[in-house]
Order: structure tokens, then C-alpha cells, then sequence
């Protein structure tokens, strides 16, 4: 059949072969779209993965830090339980037999720290808040840190103010290198005017990030604690609300706090400005 076909073409014809390349080829363009579109799915998948196991990993660290400032909290506590205080509101309603002792001691500190503000002026004077607390927890931890040694056997009376100060001071002195502050409850000037009881109670905080609001704690970062020194407490941000609550009689149902000295990393500032 070849044969035959090469003599019927004219001489110096070339065979024509077909052109494979000039075929019509079927239509990929919706190949290439399902293709664009299960690539766009699968980056999507691996970013939400991505963000799961980011946001798994970060609560993980939030966990872990929580925990390192509760453990710190609970070694300040073992601290001022080893100096032998005790709360005098506690003393006072349970009827303790040693509160008499109890106020003794804690009316001994109170007029050595009256007498050093005394002695003072030019510290109270120059207006510096973060100074003046710090410098007063300093010497409050120091005098019965002196009186726990001197005297062990005896009932060392605490109110929250001694406590929050002997616990702050203590820290500082650890040097944990988190971030601590001595705060209390912020006072009320309409109570105040009003001649009501206002808010009066003290404590430290640990890990609070400067960046959330002080005053609410709502605001502040899930591994921040708070250290109850006079309820000998330390618990989570998270429950903050509920513990303010049980101590209503030192609260007033005010839950706004105030920094009163503020030391990052541990490392106390000499002024607040």
C-alpha cells in the first residue's frame, strides 16, 4: 500500500505527514481554576492551623507563667507565716486570746513609722508617692523582720497596709525578676464626703503588664495574680471579682485599685516621675 501510494504522488513530492502539534486540544481552563482554588484551600487550612497551634502554644506559656507568679506569691506568704503575723481583724473576730499582744506590736511599728515621717519631712515634701511606699515598706518589713528574730515566740499583729508592705518588700528583696506592685483599694472622694466607710484594703500583684488599666482588673493579663498577705490568699486574675466580694467588709463593693509602688522586673524605681 505504501508502495503504491509513493508512485501515485509526483515525482519530488514529499509525503505529508499530520501534524500532531496542530490538533485541537480540549479546553483546561477549568482545571486550572479547580487547581487555584484548592491551593487558595489548603494555605487557608495550614493558617488556621497555624493559628490554632500559635494560640495553643500561647496559652500554654500564659499557664506556665501563671503558675511561676502564684508559686512566688505562696513562697511570700510561707515568708511573713514564718515571721509569726498574724491579722488583727482575724484575731479580733475570732476572740484570739493574744490579740491584746497582737495590737501591742502592731502599735509599736505604727509609731516607729510615725517617727520616721517625722524625721522625714524633706521625703514627704518632695511629693514622690512611689519613694515615700517604697521606702515605708522597707522599714515595716525591716522592724518585724527584727521583732520576728528578737522575739519568735511573739503574736506579731498585722493590718493589711503592714502586711501588703512586709509581702512587697520581701519580694523585692527575692528578686524574682517579674514585675511586682504594692496596691491598695482607690479611695472614694464621694464616700469620703458623704462621711461613709470607704474601700481599705491592701495587697501586691505580680505580673501585672504595665500596658493594661490599674485601676481595672478586668483589663489585666491573665497570668497576673493577686497576693491577699492579711488573708494569707493568692489566687488568678480570674478570681478576683469573687474574692473582692467575700471581703466586702474591707471593700465596700469597690473594685478599682491604685498602684502605690511599682517595680518592673523586681527592680524598684526611686521615683515615680
Amino acid at each position: 500500500m505504501g508502495n503504491e501510494i509513493s508512485r501515485a504522488l509526483p515525482s519530488g513530492a514529499a509525503t505529508v505527514r499530520p501534524n500532531v502539534d496542530a490538533r485541537p486540544r480540549p479546553e483546561r481552563h477549568g482545571v486550572a481554576t479547580s487547581d487555584a482554588n484548592a491551593s487558595a484551600r489548603a494555605r487557608s487550612v495550614i493558617a488556621d492551623l497555624n493559628a490554632i497551634f500559635g494560640a495553643a502554644n500561647g496559652h500554654e506559656q500564659m499557664v506556665v507563667q501563671r503558675r511561676k507568679h502564684l508559686a512566688i506569691g505562696e513562697g511570700a506568704l510561707r515568708h511573713l507565716a514564718a515571721m509569726n503575723l498574724h491579722s488583727v481583724s482575724t484575731a479580733r473576730a475570732q476572740q484570739d486570746p493574744r490579740l491584746g499582744e497582737m495590737l501591742h506590736y502592731q502599735s509599736a511599728v505604727r509609731d516607729r513609722i510615725e517617727a520616721f515621717r517625722a524625721s522625714n519631712l524633706d521625703l514627704y515634701l518632695s511629693d514622690d508617692p512611689q519613694l515615700i511606699h517604697l521606702s515605708e515598706a522597707k522599714l515595716v518589713h525591716a522592724l518585724y523582720d527584727r521583732l520576728s528574730k528578737t522575739m519568735p515566740d511573739a503574736a506579731l499583729g498585722v493590718g493589711c497596709s503592714e502586711s501588703a508592705q512586709c509581702c512587697f518588700s520581701h519580694l523585692l528583696d527575692e528578686g524574682h525578676g517579674v514585675d511586682l506592685e504594692l496596691m491598695h483599694l482607690k479611695r472614694d472622694p464621694d464616700r469620703i464626703a458623704m462621711g461613709e466607710r470607704e474601700p481599705d484594703h491592701a495587697f501586691v500583684v505580680i505580673g501585672r503588664d504595665a500596658n493594661s488599666d490599674p485601676e481595672r482588673h478586668e483589663t489585666w493579663n491573665e497570668d497576673a495574680v493577686m497576693c491577699d498577705a492579711m488573708k494569707r490568699l493568692v489566687y488568678p486574675k480570674a478570681e478576683i471579682e469573687a474574692k473582692f466580694a467575700e471581703l466586702r467588709i474591707f471593700t465596700q463593693g469597690s473594685t478599682r485599685t491604685e498602684v502605690l509602688a511599682r517595680a518592673e522586673g523586681g527592680q524598684a524605681q526611686l521615683t515615680s516621675r
